[in-house]
């Protein structure tokens, strides 16, 4: 006896990341990171690269669906020391907002376009910036690899006096 044929399902096909579902306002900081994620994979559709020599690794114009644009800084692929001049990225507190999270989207699509000439997850500058708004004391990114011990020491030096 044979089996009976499968037939292919029809269905509704996939158009794109699927929508996180929170109940109310009883959210976790990694939930309001995770919905600005989906937005940004969503809503933000292009960038203007503001400083192309520096890759993915410099600053980006986002502009929104309302007509205002917002400067979007990444510093990191991964961690959060991104920043953007959006009002969500300075009152939330979470370290990334749904124009971050876009362009670090665009930056992954771009494969080595972006990439290339950097291997690293992280900018090949010294980075000085504000850990978080609630935390204003300045921190300093050094790139990977061999640096200065001198020039790291003078930065960190000038730092400690912001702290």
């Amino acid at each position: 006896m044979s089996k009976p044929a499968k037939r292919a399902r029809k269905g509704r096909k996939a158009s794109g990341p699927k929508r996180p579902e929170f109940l109310g306002w009883n959210t976790t900081d990694e939930e309001e990171i995770e919905r600005r994620r989906w937005r940004g994979i969503t809503e933000v559709a292009e960038f203007e690269e503001l400083e192309p020599d520096f890759r993915a690794f410099g600053s980006f114009r986002v502009q929104s669906s309302t007509g205002s644009s917002y400067v979007v800084e990444i510093r990191h692929l991964e961690r959060r020391v991104n920043s953007c001049t959006c009002r969500d990225f300075e009152v939330a507190g979470l370290g990334t907002c749904k124009h971050v999270e876009g362009v670090l989207n665009l930056i992954a699509k771009s494969g080595s376009r972006m990439r290339s000439g950097s291997p690293s997850h992280q900018s090949p500058r010294i980075e000085v910036h504000l850990q978080s708004m609630s935390d204003a004391a300045p921190a300093m990114l050094l790139p990977e690899g061999h640096f200065p011990a001198e020039v790291r020491d003078a930065v960190e030096s000038r730092l400690k006096d912001f702290q």
